[in-house]
């Protein structure tokens, strides 16, 4: 019975709660982003250590733990969303073996890179 509480406890202290309002919140975002311009390419600020994390939806409640970007990565943004006082950016990194990576990341933690031409 105490092993029954004690996982139910902690199912009920974060991830169940939180992963409704994350979906949520990713279905708003994706209902109402600003599309940019054109792509955006940004490079990622921060000493070395620096890890710039990648949220399923545009709030820090919504963070993706293990899937991250390192300073001078570079991501392509194709929208913003405006939430918690800051500017949230749903991009892509592409690694040197090809593999996609897709999620919110907090604008902050980005420089400005320039802009590439929009996919067809």
């Amino acid at each position: 019975m105490k092993k029954l509480l004690l996982i139910s406890a902690l199912l009920f202290s974060g991830g169940v709660w939180a992963s409704p309002n994350c979906l949520q919140l990713a279905e708003i975002a994706d209902d109402n982003y600003t599309e940019l311009d054109a792509l955006t390419l940004y490079k990622v600020s921060g000493e070395k250590g620096f890890r710039s994390h990648f949220y399923s939806a545009p709030s820090k409640a919504c963070k993706i733990s293990q899937v991250f970007v390192i300073p001078k990565d570079t991501i392509v943004a194709y929208y913003s969303f405006n939430n918690e006082g800051q500017q949230w950016l749903y991009a892509v990194y592409t690694n040197k073996n090809n593999v996609k990576t897709t999620g919110w990341l907090r604008k902050n933690t980005l420089i400005f890179a320039g802009t590439t031409a929009l996919d067809d």
